[in-house]
């Protein structure tokens, strides 16, 4: 998320100088946010579960609701860490500059 809002600054001066809001972009971002956890999350649920049924093991591997939900959650929170930084910053350049490529 970090590379993908700081490579998209010129994408994000240009929907600012055509009228867009600040609040809006964030709104962008945090949707986007929301949406790639949302299918990471899955992706890994399929494939532990398919991990799951491929090894043949004696030990069971039993995931419960709550460790679901737990996972989900530590998933976002991380996805939103990451992008902190770069929301700041989009807020504090000009569109001119984020035209530019906000450096």
């Amino acid at each position: 998320m970090l590379s993908s809002v700081v490579q998209r600054y010129r994408e994000f001066g240009i929907r600012f100088s055509l009228g867009a809001t600040i609040t809006s972009l964030i709104n962008l971002i945090i949707f986007e946010i929301l949406v790639l956890a949302l299918f990471a999350f899955s992706l890994a649920l399929v494939i532990f579960y398919i991990a799951k049924n491929l090894i043949s093991t004696p030990i069971a591997i039993d995931i419960n609701i709550y460790i679901i939900i737990y996972s989900f959650v530590l998933c976002i929170s991380i996805s939103f860490i990451t992008s902190f930084g770069p929301i700041l910053k989009l807020k504090s350049i000009e569109p001119a500059q984020l035209i530019r490529g906000g450096k």
